[in-house]
């Protein structure tokens, strides 16, 4: 019961209008502390998270499906400006953002190693080009933010990127040496 109302309390606290209006106020901080804590918060949920009701995602298929097109979807720029540009939007990307990761989360320990390392490959080209886009553009993608806050944020998702690769290959090392641990137990 406790871990419900903290769940809640923290998810508030990040829609608040103060809190959302400052994390919403620059792209670097909408893109990298906003979204990711709102997914995390739909992960974790989600992965604790046990009922028949979602007993046809027994492969994690159509939930990982919805994560991806709900990330991709709000990738788009246009997408991005109405929900930093419009309250009622912004309200929605937020229930939307913890629904994809609940779903993720209730997916996860379903999904075959190499779908989950596919996601992990797709998620990190996919920051490394934003980076990239995002840095070297001379004009706007987003039209709610202005060219310094856009050239910041590639600039720190190139940083992050290979603090990310490394995690990704430690995560598959690992995953993989478990697996042929369990292999040759057997």
């Amino acid at each position: 019961m406790i871990y419900y109302i903290l769940w809640l309390g923290f998810f508030l606290i990040l829609i608040t209008p103060p809190v959302d209006n400052y994390l919403d106020a620059n792209m670097s901080r909408h893109m990298l502390i906003q979204i990711p804590l709102l997914l995390l918060l739909g992960y974790v949920s989600g992965h604790r998270f046990r009922h028949s009701l979602f007993s046809s995602n027994n492969r994690g298929l159509p939930g990982f499906i919805f994560f991806v097109g709900t990330i991709i979807f709000w990738m788009i720029p246009r997408s991005l400006d109405e929900a930093a540009l419009s309250n009622h939007i912004d309200t929605i990307m937020h229930f939307n953002m913890a629904i994809a990761g609940f779903a993720l989360g209730h997916s996860a320990s379903r999904l075959s190693f190499p779908l989950k390392g596919a996601l992990a490959v797709y998620s990190l080209s996919m920051i490394i080009s934003m980076g990239f886009a995002y840095s070297n553009y001379n004009s706007l993608i987003c039209a709610a933010y202005n060219l310094n806050q856009q050239r910041e944020l590639g600039s720190f998702l190139l940083y992050l990127s290979p603090v990310l690769f490394i995690a990704l290959i430690i995560w598959g090392g690992y995953h993989l040496t478990v697996k042929q641990r369990d292999k040759s137990a057997m």
